[in-house]
């Protein structure tokens, strides 16, 4: 499986002709590198976690800095969803088992 997802990855990242004199920039490595694969029903999925360092452009660092507000805005309207469906399901069994 790794080896078809390498020879995509592969044909999909342009490379530069070996008579153009340019070379490509080796791959980086991260320091956190996590791939899992699993099965639901009849359907393959995957979830790949990775981390280390920013080496981006600083405009686009500023971008994300901006929008961090609206992150931990949906990340507290998530987890109050759950908490609700928690406390709801929780009743819900305590009236059940008190019949």
């Amino acid at each position: 499986m790794l080896n078809q997802q390498d020879e995509a990855i592969g044909g999909a990242v342009p490379r530069a002709p070996a008579n153009s004199g340019q070379e490509t920039a080796p791959a980086r490595r991260h320091p956190l590198d996590l791939h899992l694969d699993f099965d639901l029903g009849s359907r393959r999925y995957f979830l790949s976690i990775v981390g280390g360092c920013r080496h981006g452009d600083p405009a686009a660092e500023d971008v994300r800095r901006a929008s961090r507000l609206g992150n931990i805005l949906f990340l507290a309207a998530a987890g109050g969803s759950l908490l609700i469906v928690c406390v709801v399901l929780l009743s819900l069994a305590g009236a059940l088992l008190e019949f």
